[in-house]
């Protein structure tokens, strides 16, 4: 079998943002529909890179509600999140990073093989990313409903592409390049060992990203050809 290469693609921050606000006002639904809390006017979600059930449990703490509740309404947070991020998912109320279109492509012609590691849930991932067009690149990952520690995801998108794929090729960490835009996306990759290129089109300016020593920090996905010899560098062949 061949020793192939595997992309793994954050999306908030890196492939996609929501106009400021938005991803509060989702927050709050969740809590106010799918859990059925009593939210100040004041309360905001920290977020920064985390899955979407570590989130809802943070807030769950910061309301001074045991965590143990999002087990117990689990479905009902699912289907908070997937229907008001649906409400939401239109290309007015998002700005679509650009040479996200031109890297998938040049990924898709070097034989590369593409997937998500995303802390949202995968209803709302493909949600996300269809205003955009960038949902046909993608067919599976790992996602925030596979796990709520982030963490624990690598294995589980590699697990499933080597599924997929047993017949042709196989994936293994040290060929599995991780592009993100915070220092969680350093964290997850630097625990499996593995290659990750962190761009400052999110949260965290390209001086904050460096501080946690990422392959590579961007400023952008515009270089294409830049990007792809940045992996290839990553992951030789030998």
């Amino acid at each position: 079998m061949k020793r192939s290469i595997l992309i793994l693609m954050d999306i908030d921050g890196t492939m996609m943002r929501w106009h400021r606000g938005i991803s509060q006002k989702i927050v709050r639904y969740v809590l106010e529909e799918g859990l059925q809390l009593t939210v100040p006017n004041d309360f905001h979600a920290q977020l920064g890179c985390k899955t979407d059930f570590q989130i809802i449990g943070e807030s769950c703490e910061k309301l001074g509600v045991e965590r143990s509740i999002i087990h117990h309404r689990r479905d009902a947070i699912l289907h908070a999140i997937t229907a008001i991020t649906e409400s939401f998912a239109s290309p007015e109320n998002m700005i679509a990073m650009q040479g996200v279109h031109e890297l998938m492509q040049s990924c898709e012609e070097a034989g590369y093989t593409l997937g998500l590691l995303t802390g949202n849930i995968r209803a709302t991932a493909f949600a996300k990313l269809a205003p955009a067009g960038y949902a046909q690149y993608f067919q599976e990952g790992a996602f925030g409903d596979d796990n709520e520690d982030r963490l624990a995801l690598p294995p589980i998108a590699l697990e499933r592409f080597n599924a997929i794929h047993s017949n042709q090729q196989f994936f293994e960490f040290s060929h599995t390049v991780i592009i993100g835009d915070t220092d969680n996306d350093v964290r997850c990759a630097k625990a499996h060992g593995m290659p990750v290129i962190t761009v400052a089109t999110g949260s965290m300016t390209l001086d904050e990203l460096e501080v946690f020593q990422p392959d590579a920090v961007l400023d952008s996905l515009v270089d294409t050809q830049g990007i792809m010899a940045l992996i290839r560098k990553l992951c030789p062949d030998k």
